[in-house]
C-alpha cells in the first residue's frame, strides 16, 4: 500500500512540474525521461522477482540468466499478455489460438520448438516452457533489431517483419506502452 501512495505521490508531483522537462526527482528516487513515463532511478533487480508469483521465480531466474535479459521485461509481457494465467486462451480472427502464460500462437508452435527448444517436449501451458519461450524468443528479437530491446518487445506482439517494414508501428507502441507501465507503476 505504501508503494501505490508513493507512486501516486510521484506521479502526482510530476503532473503538477509538467513544464519542466528537465526536472529530476531524485529526493523520490525517480527520474524523468523523454517518452513522459517515470522510471525508477535505483536498482529495481529483486523487485520484479518479488512480485512474480512464487510458482514461476526459479524459471524467470534461471531464463533471466541464461538469455542475459532482466526479469522486468518478461514481467511485464507476461503481466500484458495473460496477467499470469497459465490457462490463459485468446481466440483470433484468423482462427488460431493465444495460449498459456506468454499467449504463443498456436500458428508458429512448431516453428517455435524447432527453433528454441531443439524438438524437445514443448506445451505452452507448461509454466516453464512458456518462461522460456519467452526469454528465448525475446533474446532472438533483441538480435534480430541490433540490441534495441524496445523494438525486440514491439516486434513480441506485431511480428518482426511489421517492426521493420515499418508497418503496424502504432499498434508496437501502443503495446510496448502497456508493458513499460505493467514494470514501471506496477498495474
Amino acid at each position: 500500500m505504501k508503494k501505490i501512495i508513493f507512486l501516486s505521490m510521484v506521479c502526482l508531483f510530476g503532473f503538477l512540474c509538467e513544464s519542466s522537462k528537465e526536472f529530476d526527482v531524485w529526493e523520490f528516487g525517480m527520474v524523468r525521461y523523454e517518452n513522459d513515463l517515470w522510471k525508477p532511478d535505483f536498482d529495481l533487480s529483486d523487485f520484479w522477482i518479488d512480485r512474480t508469483p512464487e510458482e514461476y521465480r526459479a524459471a524467470m531466474l534461471t531464463y533471466s540468466n541464461i538469455y542475459e535479459i532482466p526479469i522486468k521485461y518478461v514481467y511485464g509481457i507476461i503481466s500484458v499478455e495473460s496477467n499470469w494465467n497459465v490457462n490463459a486462451i485468446h481466440w483470433n480472427k484468423n482462427l488460431t489460438v493465444d495460449c498459456g502464460l506468454v499467449q504463443m500462437n498456436s500458428q508458429y508452435w512448431n516453428y517455435y520448438k524447432n527453433l528454441f527448444f531443439d524438438g524437445r517436449e514443448f506445451s505452452p501451458f507448461n509454466p516453464d516452457n512458456a518462461i522460456e519461450f519467452c526469454f528465448a524468443y525475446l533474446d532472438w528479437l533483441r538480435d534480430c533489431f541490433g540490441g534495441d530491446i524496445n523494438k525486440a518487445i514491439m516486434a513480441y506482439n506485431v511480428g518482426p517483419g511489421a517492426v521493420e517494414k515499418g508497418r503496424r508501428l502504432d499498434i508496437g507502441n501502443q503495446y510496448l506502452e502497456k508493458v513499460e507501465k505493467r514494470v514501471y507503476f506496477f498495474n
